[in-house]
């Protein structure tokens, strides 16, 4: 059953862009394998995510990403079956720079429940669709809802 995971986490102090570009390029060289989806977005302090494949892989996937040292104090803050992909092109997208995750200090995710950290997913996708920011090398993020 395809499922959608939600977390939240703390970037560790003196975490930087170089340090999330090899997530993303490592999430990029993997996920493909696991039939793995998602978006990550990063604001300089915190990380948002949303990954989607099967119950089962996701799961091993977050107990590894919570013993990962670049994250702190991992939150679930959903795991749902879904009947379709949100993320269906992308081994991960990049939604840092967008919405709420521009690093200027706005996300509170302690503070909002899982339907909040949702929207700001949301909003961060949607303004990258709008932007024709690029989700991976030499491909634009097309909006798909």
């Amino acid at each position: 059953m395809l499922t959608r995971l939600v977390y939240f986490s703390e970037a560790p102090p003196g975490l930087g862009r170089d340090q999330v570009d090899a997530i993303l390029r490592l999430s990029r060289e993997r996920n493909p394998g696991r039939e793995i989806t998602g978006g990550l977005a990063w604001d300089g302090r915190y990380f948002v995510q949303a990954l989607e494949g099967h119950r089962m892989t996701l799961t091993d996937l977050v107990l590894r990403i919570a013993a990962d040292r670049r994250n702190r104090n991992l939150v679930i803050v959903s795991m749902r079956e879904v009947p379709v992909r949100r993320f269906p092109i992308w081994s991960m997208a990049d939604l840092s720079g967008h919405g709420v995750f521009t690093g200027g200090g706005d996300l509170r995710p302690y503070a909002l429940d899982a339907r909040g950290i949702e929207a700001h997913l949301e909003e961060a996708l949607r303004a990258a669709a709008a932007s024709g920011a690029p989700t991976r090398a030499g491909q634009g993020l097309p909006l798909v809802l």
